[in-house]
């Protein structure tokens, strides 16, 4: 199914949540910190729990030893009503639960609270004989038997909790307001600087230097791009330097060419003798008028760039050459011109007209041919 515009737009605003450094940070810091803290405040109540339990432990085994005077002669005397008042007195103690005296047929003397239930934990029930000693003999004239409950330490524990959560809030406040604090001062400023600098350059082609430093990596950072833009700036002004060279260059040199064409045209255009040059593969690449009107040539016949077969073909079909076989001719022709050494002919023009070649490799490639009238 196609989610709505409204679904896209919120799962993109989501996405963007994530994109800043703090953001990212806080991602990170705040549960990592969260289980440690967790972590320690379980520790401190599960230490705290055991502590408060041994004292509880350590009291009840304490008063049980030191009523057990009273106990033993009340018990002795058989008084009820004395074991009621000193069973009443032990009420009061924290964390009682309930106490019980019983005499040696284990028959019991008197009770309060709860003496029925099983304590949670063994030790919180202390079962303390009761002794008469009469010269060298002792006996057992009862028992007291005196337990206590932990219901007043998981109040603590749980209040205990409920200080700690507050700790918690505090310190995840604290942690967000101090990475936020941090991520600005230290990595948000010089990111801010850097990323002015750079679409500065991007958008107005403007090299400044970031303001910024500082020794740390976000320092070195800033550093290394202020060095590169000051070699980019260096590399830029040697191109236009070169640039505005070569222009120059490239207009010194067209205008030399541009005259010695034109001063080679001029002795062309003086020259009794005709001239042209072919390439390596036969192509027309300079000649001279004189060279058009030894042979009687049409204006538009040679060209920079005619293949030099197709004049052989129009001089034997003029008739120049002869009564001969035109292709064979042609193939003759081209093999002569297309040859790397010098050469000398004649040829009897239509008009009558008898003209020497004079055919010369060029330097580099080509074949430079002069014409005379003999």
């Amino acid at each position: 199914m196609k989610r709505s515009a409204e679904e896209v737009r919120r799962a993109g605003e989501g996405a963007s949540a994530f994109r800043t450094l703090t953001s990212k940070l806080l991602a990170i810091y705040v549960p990592l910190v969260t289980v440690a803290a967790l972590i320690l405040f379980l520790m401190l109540e599960v230490t705290f729990y055991q502590k408060e339990r041994e004292q509880v432990i350590a009291s009840v085994n304490n008063v049980a030893t030191i009523q057990s005077a009273g106990f033993q002669a009340a018990v002795w005397e058989y008084d009820v009503d004395q074991v009621d008042r000193l069973l009443k007195e032990l009420v009061s103690l924290p964390h009682f639960q309930g106490a019980a005296v019983f005499d040696s047929s284990f028959k019991l003397m008197g009770k309060v609270g709860d003496i029925l239930s099983e304590p949670e934990n063994p030790e919180f029930r202390v079962n303390k004989p009761l002794l008469y000693t009469s010269g060298k003999d002792t006996e057992t004239i009862g028992r007291l038997v005196l337990t206590v409950h932990s219901k007043q330490i998981w109040l603590d524990v749980i209040e205990h909790l409920k200080i700690n959560a507050i700790i918690l809030l505090v310190l995840m406040g604290s942690l967000v307001a101090s990475t936020m604090f941090a991520v600005h001062v230290v990595i948000g400023r010089p990111l801010a600087h850097l990323q002015r600098g750079i679409e500065s350059a991007r958008k107005e082609g403007v090299r400044t230097p970031v303001p910024w430093k500082s020794s740390d990596e976000l320092g070195q950072v800033v550093r290394a791009y202020n060095e590169m833009q000051e070699n980019e700036k260096a590399a830029e002004k040697e191109v236009r330097k070169y640039q505005e060279n070569l222009e120059s260059l490239v207009e010194d040199r067209t205008r030399e060419l541009a005259e010695k064409e034109e001063q080679l045209s001029t002795a062309m255009g003086s020259m009794t003798d005709g001239l042209f040059m072919l390439n390596n593969d036969l192509r027309y690449v300079t000649f001279n008028q004189r060279y058009l009107d030894l042979l009687e040539l049409p204006a538009d016949m040679v060209q920079p760039g005619s293949y030099v077969g197709d004049l052989v073909r129009f001089l034997a079909q003029r008739g120049d050459y002869g009564d001969v076989d035109v292709e064979t001719l042609v193939e003759e022709r081209i093999a002569q011109l297309g040859g790397m050494g010098s050469s000398t002919r004649e040829l009897t023009t239509e008009a009558g007209s008898i003209l020497e070649f004079r055919q010369s490799p060029a330097t580099g490639g080509g074949t430079v041919v002069s014409v005379t009238d003999i």
